[in-house]
């Protein structure tokens, strides 16, 4: 999923779904990644899914938060 500003109204929409989601215990996590990225959006996102927000600078710090994200 993007969330840059084309993609994010779509995003905002998935929120329901999302909120859903988290009611079966399926978490959603995001991470932000570059200057552009709508961290307003991920962090709802984040928030309605029980999961955690991450802003990621490299893709070094992406892999870390991922691989933290994966072991609980």
């Amino acid at each position: 999923m993007a969330d840059t500003p084309r993609f994010g109204e779509p995003a905002r929409a998935t929120m329901p779904k999302t909120a859903a989601a988290a009611a079966d215990g399926i978490t959603i996590s995001t991470i932000g990644m570059g200057l552009g990225c709508d961290e307003e959006l991920l962090v709802a996102l984040a928030q309605a899914g029980n999961g955690r927000h991450r802003f990621a600078a490299t893709g070094e710090e992406a892999v870390a938060a991922i691989t933290e994200e994966a072991s609980g």
